[in-house]
């Protein structure tokens, strides 16, 4: 969420995620593409807001603008956090020149996100990818996002597929992303009592469940067209 313009469209694969103005104040709407996702969202917020869990806090679910669609589910409404998602860090660090200092720091800070997620929730992210965190600039701060798939589940599962989408994100296996995936499973590890070798099998799982999902997802959309 670092577009500070009104108007803005964040990434999003399956709602429209827009910046908005409040009395001078930027806030974030997210409007579903269906209700059963806005119903799961919900739910986990209200779940996660008494937990204390570092997440924005909703500011109101309402009516989606222009919509006429009797019971349509309504949008949520957040506080906007001014700063880079977890792959823009990534993505950064990548590219700075290879013998420019990287901190590891906010690696590790985000595992222990995930550690107190996990351990004070008991649910699974359901989709543990780097944009649905966000690094607060004035603070340093990780906040999570994005909880329509959230539920019931394995942490250690949850965590290795979060290490598994840090390690195989273009370009794969850098020794960057080997790096910040080991730290954020020594962090994670001592934060839960889950040891770093398991941690690394479930990356594992993790890494040839995406693999075959990008070979299905590639055969499903078929060869690219020839250029004229």
């Amino acid at each position: 969420m670092t577009a500070a313009t009104e108007g803005a469209r964040f990434a999003s694969r399956r709602h429209r995620v827009a910046l908005e103005r409040r009395d001078g104040a930027p806030v974030v709407r997210k409007t579903y593409a269906d209700a059963e996702a806005a119903r799961r969202e919900r739910s986990a917020y209200e779940r996660l807001v008494p937990l204390g869990i570092r997440v924005p806090v909703p500011l109101g679910w309402e009516t989606p603008t222009g919509d006429d669609r009797d019971g349509g589910p309504p949008d949520l409404v957040l506080p906007y956090v001014d700063g880079p998602t977890a792959l823009d860090l990534l993505e950064a660090q990548e590219a700075g020149a290879p013998d420019a200092p990287r901190d590891l720091s906010p690696w590790r800070a985000l595992a222990a996100w995930c550690a107190e997620f996990h351990q004070r929730s008991g649910l699974a992210l359901g989709d543990p990818n780097l944009r649905n965190f966000l690094r607060e600039t004035s603070t340093g701060r990780w906040f999570g996002i994005d909880f329509e798939d959230c539920a019931a589940g394995d942490a250690a599962d949850d965590f290795g597929a979060l290490l598994a989408f840090v390690v195989t994100y273009d370009p794969a296996r850098t020794p960057w992303k080997q790096a910040v995936a080991a730290a954020m499973r020594e962090a994670y590890a001592e934060r839960t009592g889950v040891s770093a070798e398991c941690l690394l099998a479930r990356q594992a799982d993790g890494e040839r469940a995406l693999a075959e999902r990008r070979r299905l997802r590639a055969a499903q959309d078929g060869p690219l067209p020839l250029a004229n």
